[in-house]
Order: C-alpha cells, then structure tokens, then sequence
C-alpha cells in the first residue's frame, strides 16, 4: 500500500498565505525611527514581512504593520 500524504486546500488559503505587499525587492526604504540605519534595498516582500538590507545595519527582517517604512528614490549611483 502507498504512503501517499494528500492535502486538502480549503478555498482562499492561497489569497490568505500568499499576500501582496506594497513593496517589492528592488525597492529602495528607509526607516523612519532607525536614520542611523542609511538606505536600505527591499530584499523580499510577502504580505507585511519585508527582509531589507540597509547600508549601516545589513540585512533587516521588518513587519510593515509595524514599521512604516518610507520608499525612496533610488541613489543616483545605483
């Protein structure tokens, strides 16, 4: 006999688990209470969950529910 695992999806677990953020990786943050943080480039962004890499305090996972990042113009140089 098969050990085969099946696994219902009820309707909406993908809209519930695969949430659109406002940010996108590429995106260029920084945080408002953290300036001594510098620039920071959204690394990844699913729902409120952003994993962002800032010039003076690397690579930061952030819930944008709490933390409302500002989104910047890129640097001139980038």
């Amino acid at each position: 006999m098969s050990s085969l695992i099946r696994f219902a999806v009820y309707p909406g677990f993908m809209q519930k688990h695969a949430q659109a953020s406002h940010f996108a990786p590429g995106d260029w943050v920084r945080h408002p209470e953290r300036p001594e943080w510098g620039l920071g480039r959204v690394q990844s962004a699913l729902g409120a969950r952003v994993t962002a890499t800032f010039e003076n305090a690397g690579k930061q996972s952030l819930n944008t529910d709490v933390v409302a990042l500002a989104r910047v113009a890129p640097p001139h140089d980038s």
